[in-house]
């Protein structure tokens, strides 16, 4: 563990922010639930702000979808600035990098982008807003993905909000002018829940590979144990669903993801 680090810190940080998260996550599901097992893709851009975000918000998803021969790519939105928490425990910018590429590794997904926008820069610079719309839209034009998967717009951290509202608006902008074939687009939820309409389980070995995936990110967990917020949101979203269920009954899930879908009509 890095010096300045203590076991006590760390726990505290974990019980904090799971005690923010229980008080926003809550059953907040649709009657008409859909299993996104039944949605068949066959190329899917991953959105994510930060690098794990992919891991802890639909690591499942994409060890599905690349399990059946999905092309996956996932898109990091953000590079580390030395704002950075992981700095204080002598973690630099680019070693966040590196451990991304090695989650990529055990989740096995096709590529791995990256844009070079500030991390916490966004939320407050029109210009790079601006940037950001103009590069997401091309690159949705050349690789022409027929699933995006996008951050929740109503989340506690600013970089997630201002990230899914920016790219739900550069997507519909290219549908609106006939430069995309519509897109499903599942909205991932991090920190903050979605109005879920679809979901899904977290098989064992999905679970198992989100694990593993988030503990290469060591500069992330040294100051937050994310194994267990990703239990406590896989919890707390198979427990939604056994008290949902659909209209053939109940859901019998111990752990799930949970999605907002749209854009799929014959789902």
């Amino acid at each position: 563990m890095r010096e300045g680090l203590t076991m006590d810190t760390k726990n505290v940080r974990t019980r904090l922010l799971i005690g923010q998260l229980s008080k926003v996550f809550t059953n907040k599901c649709a009657l008409d639930l859909k299993d996104i097992r039944d949605l068949h893709p066959k190329k899917i851009l991953v959105i994510a702000p930060h690098a794990d975000d992919e891991v802890i918000g639909c690591g499942a998803a994409i060890e599905h979808f690349v399990r059946k021969g999905v092309e996956v790519c996932v898109l990091i939105v953000t590079q580390e600035s030395d704002r950075s928490i992981a700095k204080t425990y002598q973690y630099v910018p680019e070693q966040r990098v590196e451990e991304s590429y090695e989650a990529k590794s055990i989740l096995g997904y096709h590529e791995l982008l990256y844009f070079d926008f500030p991390e916490l820069k966004l939320p407050g610079d029109r210009g790079l807003q601006d940037r950001y719309c103009e590069e997401l839209a091309a690159l949705i034009e050349m690789r022409r993905p027929d699933c995006i998967f996008i951050p929740n717009v109503n989340e506690m951290h600013p970089d997630h909000r201002i990230i899914g509202q920016l790219s739900l608006l550069t997507i519909s902008e290219s549908i609106n002018e006939q430069r995309l074939r519509r897109p499903a687009m599942v909205i991932y939820e991090i920190w903050g829940p979605v109005q879920m309409n679809s979901y899904l389980e977290i098989s064992e070995e999905a679970y198992s590979k989100k694990i593993r995936s988030i503990h290469c990110y060591k500069s992330q967990m040294c100051s937050v144990d994310y194994e267990q917020i990703i239990r406590f949101i896989g919890n707390s979203r198979g427990s939604d669903l056994r008290q949902t269920g659909t209209k053939g009954g109940k859901i019998a899930v111990a752990m799930a993801e949970a999605y907002e879908l749209h854009g799929v009509n014959d789902f």
